[in-house]
């Protein structure tokens, strides 16, 4: 989609407000992926399709088309030269929103949780790799609001409320000027850093609230804006009729599947029940860890901490139980979305896997490596206490 919108560009129009995009179906309707594919390489080899092939893109502003347009129009690259350096770049920003989220989470667990936890994400979680090189579902705009409000928790602002809703005003915004797909996902994980503060802090209700509420409701803000924006830009397009048609058809596609035929059959609750099974870690078919797996583990894990912490307290300490909450709170991110937009997951289970990860399965490693940690230590310390048995 935003290769066609930039050889809509380069062959047609420069000033277009909506992105352009052609129907892979338009070229093999029986095999989807092989049309798909066929674009990047007519892409590379300046092949030039006929203006009737493209069509206006209603669904999001998708504003990173602006640069991609203003890369491909300059003369320093060509078309294959263009593909890598956005594919590098957004690969760059992708590992440095993670970076940041990473180091948020050392501040709670160590170093080598840290680097287990990047190796993992890196070679043996093929849904989240994917998504380095998705030129239109930008990774590093999704997890862009929880990474700067991590920076807000490691720099020890988080009750400064100005500060707090301005970096949840502008990162949900960046992000819903690119897409809104998700929302509910990225507003959720927004504020899990704040939650495990307040955890951590042991704030009452009233505190939990005053935290909370000022983060959601400029995120909330950041839609209305975001979605204003698209509305106009659509009024000067199409006007007022065309608009109305176009917001009903894209809500109610990815809401209510009023768009296509059998969405609605398999309903939030079943779609949920298959996302869990949707593949976490696994290597090449050797072994496959699913997140229900991941999910009953979380469980054991949360029974044994309860047994150890009614012995011993000390043991895992104050750092883990509030971690291991907030990584049982961050499971509303992903299946809020599932539940909000079944029919939409349904359509793009394998693109909507990417929920699962933020934040939920970057905790559950965290959780999972600082648990066998602090375990380890533990038994290394005991084992020292116990005297000697000399004969």
């Amino acid at each position: 989609m935003m290769i066609t919108d930039m050889m809509y560009d380069e062959h047609y129009s420069s000033n277009d407000p909506l992105l352009r995009a052609i129907a892979p179906t338009s070229f093999y309707p029986d095999d989807y992926h092989k049309a798909e594919g066929l674009i990047p390489n007519a892409f590379i080899n300046n092949e030039v399709f006929d203006e009737e092939l493209f069509y206006q893109y209603t669904s999001n502003i998708v504003i990173q088309r602006y640069l991609y347009r203003l890369i491909n129009s300059s003369s320093l690259f060509s078309h294959s030269e263009v593909l890598q350096v956005l594919y590098f770049f957004n690969c760059f920003f992708a590992a440095t929103t993670i970076t940041v989220i990473l180091f948020w989470i050392k501040e709670i667990t160590n170093t080598k949780s840290i680097i287990l936890i990047a190796l993992l994400l890196a070679f043996l979680c093929p849904y989240f790799a994917m998504y380095g090189k998705n030129l239109y579902w930008l990774m590093w705009v999704l997890f862009m609001p929880i990474a700067c409000m991590c920076v807000v928790v490691i720099n020890n602002r988080q009750d400064n409320k100005t500060l707090v809703a301005l970096t949840a005003y502008f990162s949900c915004l960046i992000k819903q000027l690119v897409c809104f797909e998700f929302i509910s996902t990225i507003m959720i994980s927004m504020i899990i850093p704040l939650i495990f503060y307040c955890i951590k802090s042991n704030k009452k209700l009233k505190g939990i609230i005053n935290t909370l509420l000022i983060p959601f409701c400029a995120a909330i803000l950041s839609f209305i804006t975001a979605f204003g924006i698209r509305t106009v830009i659509l009024l000067s397009e199409l006007g007022l009729t065309k608009t109305i048609q176009s917001l009903k058809m894209n809500i109610g596609s990815r809401l209510l599947g009023t768009n296509g035929e059998g969405l609605q059959s398999i309903g939030p609750i079943r779609i949920c029940l298959l996302m869990t099974k949707i593949e976490f870690i696994s290597f090449k078919g050797l072994f496959c860890i699913d997140f229900f797996e991941a999910l009953i583990l979380l469980i054991i894990l949360s029974l044994t901490t309860l047994f150890i912490t009614n012995r011993n307290k000390l043991i895992l300490g104050n750092n883990f139980i509030s971690l291991l909450k907030t990584t049982w709170i961050s499971v509303l991110a992903p299946y809020s979305w599932f539940v909000l937009a079944a029919p939409h997951t349904t359509i793009h289970s394998i693109h909507c896997s990417i929920n699962w990860f933020i934040p939920f399965a970057i905790l559950f490693l965290a959780t999972f490596f600082s648990f066998i940690e602090k375990s380890l230590k533990h038994i290394k310390t005991a084992t020292k206490r116990q005297p000697l048995n000399n004969s």
